[in-house]
């Protein structure tokens, strides 16, 4: 009895040790059929997906941005571009490796589907993060009317960018291959077949240091927003990002790197503007202050009203404005594209310790200049009866007073006109490639009227 039950124990040794022999051969042979299943289902896919007009006489071109063979990870981003030779609606589909049908043209973004002729449309979306690794279709349609986007379609992509349609591939492409087919075979054309493969990502840590000149621009990462320059960050999987860097009135900067394990990646991006140029406006608490730009005489200030200076190239640029018997007001700016800058500008005045400063009203009747010596900054002219007196910040404008001309103006001292008596008067102060600035003024008998005449620069 005692050796049969020797005999027993060790059968029962026996087989647990196969066991887990068994649970490994199982496994392998589930990784063998799903490895095989996998690869006969993605070509299948892409069996269902082939639409093809026998007669088309246009085409519709698409490519990838890294060309054939492209491989891409989870959470990367696909850039396409696309070419009709003729005008025409486009529409792009997605397939991935399980089946899902992804609208990926017209999207949020982009949502008007009439593309031109031989012009070359670019979109890019990014592999979502729960896709598996395998083969991956792009298809492309272009009809010459837009009969592919349903009402559905469209309130998807309105609020969604570029959907997964609840259709299947096989559904979904019966549905499209039985519109395109009632159409005459001149009205439609469908692209060639994409594929790229998605992979694994690798695990790892690494951080990336993004910078840009100038400053405070958007930064997107794989087409998600994760802040402003400069910022350094931590990134959970190493690989290959995309990453865009957007600022108002520049042109976006993108490009690829590569994030390694334990390392950080430094990116500088030197933002080059659209070209358009901005402005600054400028409120001061003086009058007649001169104005610099860059050190380049701009305008004259008036006192809490307000100048601006128009086309300024974007960039960083120094304001002074200057004043006799005042402390040089100061600042550097920087300008942006289609953008104002707005300034407030207050000059303090320069005290002379052990003295104040003295002010007196005086009259100065139409005979004589007043004998009280008082420094100004301008140096009349004798004047007889009343007089305008024109401040302007451009050189040889004409004035006009009353439709007549009398004189030019003089952009570093004022310019007094006489010989005018009681009465409202129309003034204009006119130079070619300037804004005709023109205001009426009242005079009153013995006075003399000031007038600040701010010429603006047209844009042209």
């Amino acid at each position: 009895m005692e050796g049969f039950t020797e005999i027993k124990n060790k059968k029962i040794a026996q087989n647990s040790l196969l066991l887990p022999s068994y649970f490994l051969l199982i496994l392998i042979i589930i990784l063998m059929v799903t490895s095989t299943a996998l690869p006969a289902m993605q070509d299948e896919i892409k069996r269902q997906i082939q639409i093809i007009n026998p007669l088309p006489n246009f085409f519709l071109s698409l490519r990838l941005d890294k060309g054939i063979g492209a491989t891409y990870a989870p959470g990367e981003m696909v850039g396409i571009f696309i070419k009709p030779s003729k005008d025409s609606y486009v529409t792009i589909y997605g397939y991935d490796s399980l089946g899902n049908v992804n609208l990926l043209f017209p999207n949020l973004e982009q949502r008007n589907s009439l593309l031109n002729a031989n012009r070359e449309t670019y979109i890019e979306y990014t592999i979502r993060r729960d896709d598996v690794p395998g083969m991956e279709y792009i298809q492309g349609f272009a009809t010459i009317e837009p009969v592919l986007i349903s009402g559905e379609m469209e309130r998807m992509f309105s609020s969604n960018h570029m959907p997964r349609l609840p259709e299947k591939v096989n559904k979904f492409t019966r549905e499209v291959e039985s519109t395109l087919i009632n159409l005459p075979p001149s009205q439609w054309v469908s692209s060639d077949i994409l594929n790229y493969r998605v992979i694994e990502r690798r695990p790892g840590v690494g951080r990336i240091n993004i910078e840009s000149q100038p400053a405070g621009a958007d930064i997107l990462l794989n087409g998600m927003y994760i802040g402003q320059t400069p910022l350094e960050m931590e990134l959970w999987q190493i690989g290959e990002y995309q990453v865009r860097v957007e600022l108002d009135g520049y042109n976006p900067w993108h490009d690829k790197v590569l994030i390694n394990n334990g390392r950080t990646t430094f990116v500088s991006a030197d933002l080059i503007g659209t070209g358009q140029p901005g402005s600054i406006s400028i409120i001061s608490n003086v009058d007649i202050g001169r104005v610099y730009l860059d050190e380049q005489f701009k305008r004259l200030t008036q006192s809490d009203k307000e100048i601006v200076i128009e086309e300024v190239v974007p960039g960083f640029h120094t304001i002074r404005i200057s004043l006799a018997g005042y402390d040089d007001w100061r600042d550097r700016v920087e300008v942006r594209s289609n953008h104002r800058i707005q300034l407030y500008a207050e000059l303090e005045k320069i005290i002379v310790e052990g003295y104040q400063d003295y002010s007196s009203a005086i009259r100065i009747p139409t005979d004589r200049f007043s004998d009280d010596k008082v420094q100004k900054q301008e140096k009349y002219q004798k004047i007889e009866g009343e007089a305008v007196v024109v401040y302007c910040n451009e050189e040889d404008a004409r004035i006009f007073i009353d439709g007549a001309f009398r004189t030019t103006t003089l952009a570093d001292k004022a310019v007094v006109i006489g010989d005018l008596s009681e009465g409202v008067y129309d003034i204009a102060v006119i130079k070619e490639g300037y804004r005709i600035w023109q205001e009426e003024v009242a005079i009153r008998s013995g006075e003399m009227v000031s007038v600040f005449a701010d010429l603006v620069r047209l844009n042209r």
